[in-house]
């Protein structure tokens, strides 16, 4: 597993609980997450794995990882937050 971790990085403002019950998707205004109670500083890879925990590797992995380097989170991939050598 070691060979796949990202990047060491600065601790990074994280949400804490996001799931998608947090997330308000909108066509006509902006996306937003909600429910900051339990925001942390942590490793954004950890988190993101737990985000996605359930999920088959599938386009929405990618699609979340690209969302979260669009939003200035940097660029991960999905090694970072699965723990597989397979893209």
């Amino acid at each position: 597993m070691a060979e796949h971790l990202p990047p060491a990085t600065p601790s990074s403002l994280l949400h804490g609980d996001l799931h998608g019950a947090k997330l308000l998707l909108r066509e006509r205004e902006r996306d937003a997450v909600v429910g900051w109670e339990c925001a942390q500083s942590g490793d954004p890879a950890y988190k993101l794995a737990v985000a996605v925990q359930g999920m088959a590797r599938s386009v929405s992995t990618a699609r979340m990882l690209e969302g979260y380097e669009r939003a200035g989170g940097g660029a991960m991939r999905c090694e970072h937050v699965t723990f597989t050598s397979s893209p």
